[in-house]
């Protein structure tokens, strides 16, 4: 029996093909939160947490407090290298939020006030430093780079290698920098023989997280060392 038409009755509506549409208003939402203005100064969100340390400098040169301004003016300097490499946004942000634990950290007094900040700070600025700093090396082509090919299993332990000896350095001269401070400059950074051992092995923990990221986010492929802006790759960053 052929299949009978009642008049009045709109056919079922052919599915649209993809799931979970958006609700209107949201493309502008995403757009301000994860995806790129095209302002020069101010690419994306990243940018306005970078702002933020200029805005905090200036704000202490006002109140007087010039050496913590310098200190943050210091670090808006060193979070402009990974814009200026072009790293991937997933690692220039890491790298504003690990130095805004060290910076916003001595402007507020959370070393002192906040008895695990100290290891907070030296488990993450440490991995993300290490990490930041090997794509930094690979973009500059210092370090040989994967960006054009799938890495082997080769190449992901010798990243590794690198990225953990990196963390391990870094935390090694941020140690003799604090020494050098307390017998030269009249510091006490250095609490005692075990809190030094203890920031080394919280570094080197970090160090281990932040190698092991490196080699996870390279291990995606081609092109995963190059900042690619949001709006060519949905999914990206």
């Amino acid at each position: 029996m052929g299949s009978e038409e009642h008049p009045g009755t709109d056919p079922a509506p052919a599915p649209s093909g993809r799931r979970g549409s958006r609700p209107a208003g949201t493309p502008q939402l995403e757009k301000l939160l994860v995806r790129d203005w095209g302002a020069p100064f101010l690419r994306d969100p990243v940018d306005l947490v970078r702002l933020s340390f200029m805005v905090g400098a200036a704000a202490l040169i006002v109140a007087g407090e010039l050496g913590q301004a310098v200190r943050l003016g210091l670090t808006m300097v060193l979070v402009l290298v990974p814009r200026l490499l072009r790293l991937p946004r997933l690692f220039d942000l890491g790298f504003i939020l690990g130095m805004s634990l060290q910076a916003w950290g001595n402007v507020f007094g959370l070393f002192e006030s906040i008895s695990w900040w100290d290891m907070l700070t030296h488990f993450v600025l440490t991995g993300l430093v290490a990490a930041t700093g090997y794509m930094a090396l690979a973009r500059l082509e210092v370090m040989p780079a994967t960006d054009e090919q799938k890495p082997e299993a080769h190449h992901l332990v010798g990243i590794f290698v690198t990225v953990l000896s990196l963390g391990l350095a870094f935390e090694a001269l941020y140690e003799m920098y604090e020494y050098a401070a307390d017998q030269w400059l009249g510091t006490n950074l250095p609490k005692s023989l075990a809190d030094t051992i203890t920031d080394m092995l919280v570094s080197g923990l970090g160090s281990l997280a932040g190698a092991l990221g490196v080699v996870a986010w390279t291990a995606r492929g081609p092109g995963s060392l190059v900042r690619i802006p949001a709006e060519s790759s949905a999914g990206d960053e």
